[in-house]
């Protein structure tokens, strides 16, 4: 297992226009064929199979899919992937996130140039929707800035990004409008979101789900800048036998494997002093003779994700029952999942039934069988380093090294934003222990106009030079208590006007928040001044 000091902390630029990216992007090369050859090596086995042949299986139908997937999305004049045979992989939901995530793709492509490799963003579409709106800035009518939720509509529930399609598709249209209207006291550039969004709608009026739509809108821009990443949602590659091959491995081992997940699980949480009990994910589960693996499982006609749980049949252990221990169920025979993981495997997902990853399994199924080198954002490789625990207990393989890239991009409020809703004010803790200190220390504190009678100062001083013994105090207390409300009285109109202060910063500590927030999503921003810095971001890293 790892040893506390090799687990790392990333954290975001503090300043605009920087990126976090480790290792450097020079040592990514030694990285590569590290990774190539370690797993080229090793002698680790799923479902039966090595992993070498695994992953040479699962490569080739990844860049195969890719390239179905571009001609899918923009025609037959698409060209095809170039053969390189190493993949440089980043990933991440179908969301209009944030430009510290789309630099990753900004990255992969430049990167992937001076390594000779093919640049892949996985679509994470098994992920759940949990809101379908847009977090805007604006100024509220005292001129102070706010953050307004914009709905494209409203969601009914959580559900996979695959499986979730629009109901009011005029609402989807007037979004843009609705955030323009919104963003104007702030800002009065054009925003990528209207330059996306046609693309958007054109792709949902095809019957595309939101996910897809929406991602790729996302990638026609990145394409007309002049970016060389490929895309294939996650979902595709959940149909291929190598993935089969990982939640057999798993199933077929599930009480062992449960017990180093959780374990690994419960030292990472002990190191990070975590208390929340789905942090950084759930334990895994057993119930009666059911064991939970880490996979959900839905439809499109049912698309709540349930938990993946499966057990032997019988004693004699020859089939394995797997089930959502919700109504739906399927036993497979382990010599068919061994000896033809493909027909195992369709049969599991007969009838629309979708088996998909979890958080720590859609890395791992990246990182082993399809990714020579994968690039995370600070989220996924400060979790991840749990995925190295498992790996070395689970498969006891070294675990492929990964990279952790992000950027800051602050929204470029207008001037005239800015500057009403940003007043210089002293922060919150200053005033707190400027208007503590003056209360208990007025003798203490110089003033232009001295508000506290010399008399009670000269008092005061008097008494601090003479403390009493212990046990002798409580006459010498009462007379300094008094003395101190004395001084507190007279200067109540300055100690009064601290305190008015402290609401006032906190209201300019919020506006500072706002202001210097970098999650904004990238459909906010100026399309040319944002590709223009994301680009420059990714060729200083480089």
């Amino acid at each position: 297992m790892s040893s506390i000091s090799q687990y790392r902390s990333y954290r975001a630029p503090a300043e605009s226009g920087r990126a976090l990216c480790e290792p450097e992007v020079g040592t990514w090369r030694d990285a590569m064929a590290e990774n190539q050859g370690d797993l080229a090596n090793s002698i680790a086995t799923l479902n039966g199979r090595p992993l070498s042949e695994l992953r040479t299986r699962s490569k080739s139908e990844a860049v195969r899919l890719a390239s179905e997937y571009r001609i899918e999305c923009f025609g037959p004049h698409s060209a095809p992937i170039p053969s390189s045979g190493r993949l440089i992989v980043g990933g991440h939901q179908p969301e209009l996130f944030h430009p510290g995530v789309w630099f990753k793709n900004f990255l992969l492509s430049d990167a992937a140039k001076r390594l000779d490799a093919t640049p892949l963003n996985l679509v994470v579409d098994q992920d759940l929707c949990r809101s379908l709106s847009l977090k805007v800035p604006t100024l509220d009518n005292n001129r102070l800035l706010r953050v307004e939720s914009v709905p494209i509509e409203p969601l009914s529930y959580s559900q996979p990004w695959e499986t979730l399609y629009p109901q009011d598709f005029e609402a989807w249209r007037s979004f843009p409008s609705r955030v323009m209207k919104t963003l104007e006291p702030v800002a009065s550039s054009p925003i990528i979101l209207e330059t996306m969004w046609p693309k958007v709608l054109e792709m949902l009026g095809k019957g595309n789900a939101i996910g897809k739509s929406i991602a790729v809108a996302r990638h026609s821009l990145e394409r007309q800048w002049g970016l060389d990443t490929w895309e294939l949602p996650l979902s595709k590659l959940a149909d291929t036998e190598p993935f089969a091959c990982l939640v057999f491995e798993i199933a077929r081992n599930a009480a062992p494997f449960q017990v180093i997940y959780n374990d690994c699980r419960s030292q990472y949480r002990r190191h990070h002093r975590i208390r929340n009990q789905v942090h950084p994910v759930p334990p895994l589960e057993s119930f009666n003779d059911w064991i939970e693996v880490p996979f959900w499982v839905y439809s499109h006609e049912d698309s709540t994700r349930r938990a993946l749980w499966c057990r032997e049949e019988n004693r004699e252990g020859e089939s394995i029952e797997f089930s959502d221990r919700q109504g739906w169920s399927k036993s497979l025979p382990i010599g068919l999942m061994q000896d033809d993981p493909r027909v195992a495997w369709n049969a599991l997902q007969s009838n629309g039934r979708c088996i998909r990853t979890r958080a720590l399994t859609t890395t791992m199924f990246a990182r082993l069988l399809i990714a020579d080198l994968f690039v995370h954002g600070i989220g996924g490789g400060k979790y991840d380093q749990l995925t190295d625990d498992i790996l070395r207990r689970w498969l006891n393989i070294k675990p492929p090294h990964y990279c952790v890239a992000s950027a800051t991009v602050r929204f470029p409020f207008s001037t005239e934003a800015l500057s009403d809703a940003l007043g210089e004010i002293a922060t919150v803790s200053e005033l707190r222990s400027q208007w503590w200190f003056e209360r208990h220390h007025l003798e203490r504190t110089h003033f232009q106009t001295q508000p506290v009678p010399e008399s009670l100062i000269k008092q005061k001083a008097q008494l601090l030079d003479a403390i009493p013994e212990r046990g002798n105090k409580l006459a010498w207390h009462d007379r300094m208590k008094g003395i101190n409300h004395a001084m507190q009285d007279s200067a109540k109109t300055r100690l009064d006007g601290l305190l008015k202060k402290i609401p006032m910063a906190e209201q300019a500590q919020r506006q500072r928040s706002i202001a210097s927030s970098r999650e904004f999503s990238f459909a906010l921003f100026d399309p040319r001044e944002l590709m223009s810095e994301l680009q420059r971001i990714a060729t200083t890293t480089l």
